[in-house]
């Protein structure tokens, strides 16, 4: 039997876990990074800081003026460009996230952000009151958003698979 094995049911030769290998004097050890089991796949961060900038551009861009788009598409087309961006923004602080827990926690953001705007207090109202908070907080709760912001991770989570597969 080889050192560091034990046997196990019906002679299975096992790996010992408690066994320890010594490589020979004057060998350089390589540290090898194990896989974790079930980890999600592994993206680029610069890719999807890239993405969510890109998407950030074209919802600012979806709700302007000079491209005139019609008001109800240019509302559903931003919502689902925000949830889109979360869903990059996620993917981006966390790489190793499978895609259905990426998509999972936009949704839930997006949704708890929409629910948020029931609230009307006068330190959140303040700070709604700049574009900058109206854009990340919203103003008015609307229910036709939450099918945009499904509309919007649904397209990351395809977008997502299709980049994560290539890699």
């Amino acid at each position: 039997m080889p050192p560091g094995t034990n046997t196990y049911k019906l002679g299975v030769l096992r790996p010992d876990p408690d066994y320890i290998q010594f490589r020979a004097y004057g060998t350089i050890a390589s540290p090898v990074r194990k896989a974790r089991q079930g980890a999600g796949p592994s993206r680029s961060r610069l890719r999807y800081f890239l993405l969510t900038l890109l998407v950030i551009a074209l919802g600012l861009f979806s709700r302007s003026h000079t491209l005139a788009l019609p008001l109800a598409f240019a509302k559903v087309s931003g919502d689902a460009l925000w949830s889109l961006m979360v869903f990059f923004g996620i993917a981006f602080l966390r790489p190793r996230l499978k895609t259905r827990t990426v998509a999972l926690a936009a949704l839930l953001f997006s949704f708890a952000i929409e629910f948020s705007q029931l609230y009307h207090a006068p330190w959140i109202d303040h700070w709604r009151s700049f574009r900058v908070g109206a854009l990340i907080l919203g103003t008015t709760f609307n229910w036709p958003d939450f099918g945009s912001y499904t509309i919007g991770v649904a397209v990351g989570a395809m977008m997502d698979w299709l980049l994560t597969r290539r890699s």
